[in-house]
């Protein structure tokens, strides 16, 4: 009883003291009561601030803008809005709504505080220091939470120096202050040469939780993903073909098609140091030719003679999986894995050449399974290594059919490689690098190769919502077994005599890959990309070997969360239809 009489009398000095101790770790939105206002008409933003303390993030937006409705000039409301989205994840609108009351705020610290977060949450870390370091100059609650987000900011960039800076500004300024103890923390840290990757100051929320919550383009409350891809391309490609009469002509050829993908799944799903993501991915590719589209054209209204062709519709049926787990401070170990079927032909539809013709053929059987290692530089920087082992089955020509591994104890291979992605969102640009070494074996002992390569990307925010992407590969195909070949390795242009003895030859192709897309991001959920690629596999010597493949195509793209989170976690193992050029498609 003594005890309780204690803390009944002590209380309220205990309050008073932790009153003048520091500032409270809950988050106030700035008074925005005003004396001047007749009182049923602060009730809207008097419950929104109380929604706002409850973290009703939504119902309080609600609620301000009703209030707004009757005081369109009270400005600390829209900094109130402006916060309240934030909180939700919603940066773009945070940053609308604070940008508009930042010059007629009554609260500039709070305006400038949330400027600063919002764009960091965004990535946009120069413009978001800029806010920041403009509130840290005051001298109230949001000026010290400026103080110690920068210098929070900066050590997660494992910008020690600058982050010591701030950190030691904050304990001078503000003692008392609520982060004071991360602060000394994160000082000892940098004293020792050790980061600590789970140091935080203000919680940041996750943008794809709330899209999950409250998207429209949402089909689930969890982690999900859906895309659609709709096409129209054409793609050149230029060889040379022997003559009877000896020697080599250029043959040029020409195709027309559609192009549809459509893809759905779950993830990525994070749960402690674990990700999960799995997904069904369908892609579909329909071809015509130049003599059929001018039939076409000849009679609009002929729908026997369809312009695309039901035998020359190529599908492909996907399936992956992704897991990863944080093994150590800032290193990941993960797996990618993916099966996939192809097929070509219709069974609803028949070919106008053969009425018979109305079958669906199975083409080949894929396998993926990439095991990685990544280690995160810095926010912005990453690195990656990765083992590349894929298998294809063709069902029709089984020499063609190939691996990028052997196992097997007498000759083991593995195919690796080596990436970087370096983000620069300041200043709209991000820059991916891979280095690899694969090693190519088929079935037919003559095909199998070995290939060492590089490609870099450089994709540039242009304007508003206007994008460029940059891509150049290179790569040496040096082929394991030497072929024979009559009358020198050179290629000549005249047939060889029969008594010529065969000459071993070396072959070894050199290539160059590039490709150019610019595209307009209409919103976060749809792009509109307009792309242009070019694959030349040369060989002076042997000119045989040599061949050119272009591709045009227009694309629109509906994605959710993002078109950005879909290229960049659904298919980042796309490429890998590159590392071999003998594929036809």
């Amino acid at each position: 009883m003594k005890t309780y009489f204690l803390l009944y009398v002590f209380s309220p000095i205990f309050a008073l003291l932790f009153s003048l101790i520091g500032f409270s770790q809950v988050r106030h939105p700035p008074q925005l009561t005003s004396p001047s206002l007749p009182q049923e008409k602060q009730n809207y933003y008097e419950l929104a601030a109380i929604d706002f303390q409850k973290e009703f993030f939504l119902k309080a937006i609600a609620k301000l803008r009703k209030h707004l409705r009757d005081n369109p000039k009270d400005m600390r409301a829209r900094d109130l809005i402006g916060a309240s989205y934030f909180h939700l994840g919603m940066s773009a609108e945070a940053i609308d709504n604070l940008k508009r009351s930042m010059k007629k705020t009554q609260a500039p610290s709070y305006n400038l505080y949330y400027l600063g977060v919002s764009h960091l949450l965004q990535k946009k870390f120069r413009i978001g220091i800029f806010y920041l370091k403009k509130a840290s100059l005051y001298n109230d609650e949001f000026a010290s939470r400026a103080t110690f987000e920068i210098g929070m900011a900066y050590y997660h960039r494992r910008d020690f120096p600058k982050a010591s800076f701030w950190f030691r500004q904050y304990s001078l300024r503000f003692p008392r202050a609520i982060y004071q103890k991360i602060a000394d923390r994160a000082l000892k840290s940098i004293n020792k040469g050790k980061y600590i990757s789970y140091l935080r100051g203000l919680k940041f929320p996750d943008p794809k939780l709330t899209l999950y919550k409250y998207s429209s383009w949402s089909l689930f409350n969890y982690e999900h993903f859906w895309f659609l891809d709709i096409g129209s391309g054409n793609r050149e490609g230029r060889e040379k073909e022997p003559l009877e009469t000896g020697g080599l002509r250029n043959s040029n050829s020409i195709d027309y098609y559609l192009t549809a993908n459509f893809g759905l799944g779950i993830g990525p799903i994070k749960r402690s140091s674990n990700t999960l993501s799995l997904g069904y991915i369908y892609n579909q590719t329909w071809f015509t030719t130049p003599e059929r589209l001018q039939r076409f054209q000849e009679d609009y209204f002929d729908f026997d003679y369809f312009l695309y062709r039901p035998d020359l519709l190529y599908r492909r049926h996907n399936f992956y999986g992704e897991f990863n787990r944080e093994i150590f401070s800032d290193f990941i170990l993960g797996f990618f894995g993916q099966m996939s079927f192809e097929r070509v032909g219709s069974s609803l539809m028949t070919s106008p050449e053969d009425s018979q013709v109305q079958k669906s053929l199975r083409i080949s059987t894929a396998s993926l399974l990439i095991p990685y290692v990544s280690a995160v530089i810095t926010d912005n920087l990453s690195l990656e290594l990765y083992t590349y082992m894929y298998k294809e089955l063709q069902e029709d020509d089984q020499e063609f059919s190939y691996k990028t591994y052997d196992l097997s104890e007498s000759s083991p291979l593995l195919s690796v490689g080596l990436r970087s992605h370096l983000a620069l969102p300041d200043y709209g640009t991000a820059i991916d690098l891979n280095l690899y070494r694969f090693e190519f074996v088929f079935n037919d002992l003559w095909l199998d190769y070995k290939r060492e390569g590089a490609s870099a990307k450089l994709s540039h925010e242009l304007f508003n919502s206007f994008f460029l992407s940059l891509n150049l590969g290179f790569y040496v195909d040096t082929y394991l077994v030497p072929h024979l070949q009559v009358g020198g390795c050179r290629t000549s242009s005249k047939i060889s005599q029969a008594s010529d003895v065969p000459s071993v030859c070396e072959r070894t192709d050199t290539g160059m890959a590039y490709d150019a897309e610019i595209y307009w991001d209409y919103t976060n959920f749809s792009r509109i990309s307009l792309k242009y690629s070019n694959l030349e596999n040369k060989n002076s010597a042997q000119t045989q070997f040599e061949t050119n493949k272009t591709d045009i195509l227009m694309q629109v793209t509906l994605a959710f969360p993002s078109v950005d989170d879909i290229i960049n976690n659904v298919k980042k193992y796309d490429e890998y239809r590159f590392y071999n050029k003998e594929t036809p498609r």
